[in-house]
């Protein structure tokens, strides 16, 4: 009877033990699989940490590469329009001093005696015409605006979007200069000088109507 108690008692011993090795082999082969799993996470976050940034770095360029196009798309089309500009302003340079300095003016009370030839020599019209960058740099400076894109265009009516008549285009550029000319000649020549300016040569408000 001892005996066969001892051998009872030998195999829960021996019971005991199988089951804690069974626990503790579990529970390495759960820490095995908790590491396994952290690795794969990491080396998933990894990945996917690698394509984000390969996404990102190919977005930046896309982005870089369509700012730098559209840069020399601007400078291209300020050049040409600058080109434009300052063609424009030496026609209307040119035709305003054939105005004051033609004879049949001269012989003509509107002039004589009104305008003196040095005078006409030393007028300047202030007109400057930025380039692309240098617009860009004053809109930003400036704060209260952002540049979207440039682009040319030509007079057209509010109204109906026809072009503007030479008549309409003529007033717009006596609103502009007008102040400017009778400050520098006086306020008495100007509807005479734009009457005549116009009449000189209205080819020139019929085409001049390139703006930013």
């Amino acid at each position: 009877m001892r005996a066969r108690q001892l051998k009872y008692e030998a195999l829960l011993v021996k019971r005991s033990d199988m089951e804690q090795t069974m626990r503790e082999h579990l529970q390495m082969m759960e820490e095995q699989q908790r590491k396994k799993d952290e690795e794969l996470m990491q080396m998933m976050a990894e990945q996917q940490w690698k394509k984000d940034e390969e996404h990102r770095k190919m977005m930046e360029e896309q982005q870089r590469s369509l700012v730098e196009q559209q840069e020399r798309r601007m400078q291209l089309m300020a050049e040409q329009m600058r080109e434009q500009l300052v063609e424009q302003i030496r026609q209307l340079q040119s035709l305003f001093r054939e105005c004051i300095e033609s004879e049949n003016q001269k012989a003509s009370s509107f002039v004589l005696g009104l305008i003196s030839e040095a005078e006409v020599d030393s007028f300047n019209l202030p007109i400057y015409a930025t380039w692309a960058r240098e617009m860009t740099e004053l809109v930003a400076k400036d704060g209260h605006f952002s540049n979207e894109r440039m682009g040319m265009t030509t007079h057209q009516s509010i109204m109906d979007g026809r072009p503007m008549s030479g008549q309409l285009s003529m007033m717009q550029l006596r609103a502009s200069l007008s102040d400017i000319i009778s400050k520098y000649f006086g306020a008495e020549i100007i509807d005479e000088l734009f009457h005549r300016f116009y009449k000189k040569n209205p080819r020139v408000f019929r085409s001049a109507g390139v703006h930013v």
